[in-house]
């Protein structure tokens, strides 16, 4: 019995028009009577299994195999039945059966795909990581079967899908993109191999195309919520904040009374600078979610945003009341006390949390700290200021906004030495940041050697096309008060830009 076109044949020659079963008459007669027996036996099997009863549909299959050990189908069979049963050592073992008998029987490549792909969502639900040894030894078996019942299988619903979202979890972009671009096309209302194309897109470099397969999706007539949803998580990544919150705003036109979509569109808002129609849908939300963090610190960004100083402050105390190890809260507050030009004010809601050891992720502690440095050197502070830049660049090393900072810093602090040292060390891992080249060749003028930070600008000024190295140049000779330089410098960028 290799395959189910001869299973059906068999049947139909020894059992005729008979409308039951028998396996007494199915029994007599040699090979050809044991493999229509198996047949039988294998259709009792299925029929168990559409009743429930796993137990007798197992039974049924283990008689067919006896009656029939050269079919591979009959294993296959099994394997997809444990399969839908969650029990993915049994379906394993059976599809390995068959295709011990048969290396080309389709349906048990197709369950053993499935089922290892199943393994790596479930292993990824357990937080285990997509590089993780197991995680990836299923994902390349599950590839590795997937794409042999593609080619033994065709036209087998969900499979394309499947194998792409194993190459999208698997970094293999220019293979998914192939395979999700036909299967897109063969179907272009599939909402789910829109937005697997998509990541594919994003996650082999090609963003625009990305968004615009998303946006293809979700031009059609009936909106896909998750291609809704996918296209607004684009959008932010790309930092194309109005476009993710008019995203966020159809999806909620879908689903208008989910507080969560309410608060990614008001984040998205703020980021855009809309902080009025941010500030009205948060208040919404902390009327439904008046006790979460969360929500308090969005609701104190859009209030300040909205210029509601008082509202913003008030959000912010009742965020440290509910929650004073949160980092939010100080944060918030400091942010409105800033905006109040309240500079001691920050350094006294601040500088506590300076003083403690680290307790929040590195990277918010860092951004507080760098609020707390600009604080201190509003009032000269200097040391103080530098103290702080200093430990924010340890908890974010990789930050080069925070060098460029610190950098600065020692120019205020009539340190140039140290801000060219700063400077040398930070361009020696980000060479291409043009703040960074300034304040180095600021430092280099302020330490005698104007001559040397000239020719670094000019460099740069014949290297980009880019307004801001002539403006750094200008600025240069400004301080060195060659006005006439500068002068020719602003005419050349007037006329290039």
């Amino acid at each position: 019995m290799p395959h189910r076109g001869f299973l059906v044949v068999a049947a139909v020659s020894v059992i005729g028009g008979v409308p039951a079963f028998s396996q007494t008459s199915a029994t007599s007669g040699g090979a050809t009577s044991d493999k229509a027996a198996a047949y039988y036996e294998f259709i009792v099997g299925r029929q168990r299994e559409s009743e429930g009863d796993i137990e007798g549909a197992l039974s049924a299959y283990r008689r067919a195999a006896q009656l029939d050990p050269s079919s591979a189908e009959i294993h296959a069979e099994a394997a997809a039945m444990y399969a839908r049963q969650n029990r993915a050592d049994d379906a394993i073992a059976e599809a390995e059966a068959a295709l011990k008998i048969d290396a080309a029987n389709g349906e048990a490549h197709w369950v053993l795909g499935g089922v290892y792909a199943a393994l790596v969502s479930s292993q990824a639900e357990l937080g285990r990581s997509d590089g993780s040894p197991a995680v990836r030894g299923y994902a390349a078996k599950a590839i590795l079967h997937l794409e042999k019942a593609r080619d033994l299988r065709p036209n087998t619903p969900g499979l394309e899908v499947l194998l792409g979202r194993l190459y999208v979890a698997t970094g293999a972009y220019d293979r998914a993109i192939a395979l999700l671009a036909e299967a897109l096309a063969e179907d272009p209302g599939s909402s789910e191999t829109s937005v697997l194309l998509a990541q594919a897109y994003w996650g082999g470099g090609r963003r625009d195309q990305a968004i615009r397969t998303l946006e293809d999706a979700s031009s059609a007539v009936i909106e896909s919520y998750r291609v809704l949803l996918e296209l607004a998580s684009f959008y932010e990544r790309d930092e194309k904040w109005r476009q993710a919150a008019d995203a966020y705003k159809r999806a909620l036109d879908q689903n208008p009374s989910n507080p969560e979509l309410k608060v990614r569109r008001a984040s998205a808002l703020i980021n855009a600078g809309e902080g009025q129609a941010a500030r009205d849908l948060m208040r919404e939300v902390v009327k439904e979610r008046p006790t979460e963090p969360a929500v308090l610190y969005l609701l104190s960004q859009a209030e300040r945003q909205a210029k509601d100083l008082e509202a913003a402050e008030a959000a912010a105390r009742r965020l440290i009341a509910l929650a004073p190890r949160d980092l939010r809260g100080p944060f918030s507050l400091a942010q409105v006390f800033e905006h109040k030009h309240e500079s001691r004010r920050v350094i006294e809601t601040l500088q506590p949390i300076a003083e403690a050891p680290v307790n929040g992720p590195p990277r918010q502690v860092s951004t507080l700290l760098v609020h707390l440095a600009f604080a201190y050197q509003d009032v000269q502070q200097h040391d103080r200021a530098l103290a702080a830049f200093e430990r924010a660049r340890k908890l974010a090393p990789d930050d080069d906004a925070i060098d460029s900072y610190l950098a600065q810093a020692h120019l205020a602090a009539h340190e140039p030495g140290k801000a060219l040292e700063v400077a040398r060390d930070a361009l020696g891992r980000h060479p291409d940041n043009l703040r960074l080249l300034r304040l180095q060749a600021q430092a280099l003028s302020q330490t005698g050697h104007l001559s040397e930070a000239v020719v670094m600008l000019q460099q740069e000024v014949t290297k980009r096309a880019d307004p801001e190295a002539h403006l750094a140049l200008a600025a240069l000779f400004v301080e060195a008060k060659q006005l006439g330089e500068a002068e020719k410098i602003l005419d050349s960028a007037r006329a290039k830009f």
